[in-house]
């Protein structure tokens, strides 16, 4: 009885000291967090080049830039003509 009582208490004070605690903004270089009273993010954007990729990806990767997907306009002139990308 007397360790449920404890444990609830110590829960109470718990929950009491998360609330009491200020609203703290999450910044990145540039990204801010919502301010109050809207609810903080899960996930914050990162910023470009935040992200370099690395083994089997970066290959991955180069390959498609030198590959078809890379010189597409070069290999299918007819798609890529003056009025697209």
């Amino acid at each position: 009885m007397i360790k449920n009582l404890l444990l609830t208490l110590s829960l109470f004070f718990s929950l009491i000291h998360a609330l009491a605690q200020p609203n703290e903004q999450i910044s990145v270089r540039g990204y801010k967090g919502n301010r109050p009273p809207l609810r903080k993010n899960a996930y914050l954007e990162l910023p470009l080049g935040a992200i370099k990729p690395q083994g089997w990806l970066k290959e991955m990767l180069l390959r498609q830039k030198n590959g078809a997907t890379g010189n597409l306009d070069k290999l299918y002139p007819l798609v890529m003509n003056e009025r697209n990308g």
